[in-house]
């Protein structure tokens, strides 16, 4: 939920980001707010692609594959625990949680996604 200052009630809201096709990252970072301004958990499950997607940018649709994700594990800043979701060499998925590895498999729907990491695939 958003707050609209002008009506001054909280309403449902999207956010677009604009891409110019001659400079699309290699690597697109998506930190996504997980914290309020209280430093409380905001615990919506959000949907990220986790196979190809595309941007439409002018002239091009430049692809991208999820390659890595941070989670955090908790109900505030001060208070959790994060860990990590990687796409390896091998092509498999695993968890990476301080001394402990295990495979895994990300299903793009993670209430504890918190910066999402994509690798431009047409270059």
């Amino acid at each position: 939920m958003w707050f609209c200052p002008r009506c001054e009630e909280h309403r449902p809201a999207t956010k677009k980001i604009s891409l110019i096709a001659s400079q699309v990252p290699r690597v697109l970072v998506i930190h996504l707010r997980r914290f309020n301004a209280n430093g409380e958990k905001v615990q919506t499950v959000v949907e990220f692609p986790v196979s190809q997607f595309h941007l439409n940018c002018e002239g091009t649709s430049p692809s991208y594959s999820l390659v890595s994700i941070i989670r955090h594990h908790g109900s505030s800043v001060s208070r959790g625990h994060y860990t990590c979701v990687s796409k390896c060499s091998d092509m498999t998925w695993r968890e990476m949680d301080d001394s402990s590895v295990t495979t895994c498999a990300p299903d793009g729907s993670d209430p504890d996604a918190y910066i999402l990491f994509y690798k431009l695939m047409n270059e």
